[in-house]
């Protein structure tokens, strides 16, 4: 009796002793947990910061509205080529494209040379 309570009481401390020697799993499920959400919140951070690049980026590239200004004068050389254009008898459509004026300033030229 007095052998078997000997012999359980070494394999009891042996044990122990291993117990030391072990890995801990709980530690390590804790650290895996742990860098997990440490690289979640990296990449969420990352997309943030992304995602505000490209706003700025949207905002930057927006077209300006263009805004013609109605011309008001026609330099003479314009004028000159209208003219010869027209006494050529070449109709006014083909005239306004090939001196790139509306047809309303083609005509208006037309009339005020006469």
């Amino acid at each position: 009796m007095n052998i078997l309570f000997l012999s359980l009481f070494v394999i009891s401390i042996i044990l122990f002793i291993v117990s030391f020697f072990q890995e801990d799993r709980m530690k390590r499920v804790e650290m895996d947990l742990e860098e997990l959400s440490i690289n979640m919140i990296q990449e969420h951070y990352q997309l943030k910061k992304r995602l505000s690049l490209v706003e700025e980026e949207i905002l930057v590239v927006q077209p300006q509205p263009i805004v013609h200004k109605p011309i008001t004068e026609v330099n003479a050389i314009l004028k000159n080529q209208v003219l010869n254009l027209h006494a050529q008898g070449i109709p006014l459509e083909q005239i306004s494209t090939q001196s790139s004026l509306p047809i309303h300033l083609v005509e208006k030229i037309i009339t005020n040379s006469n």
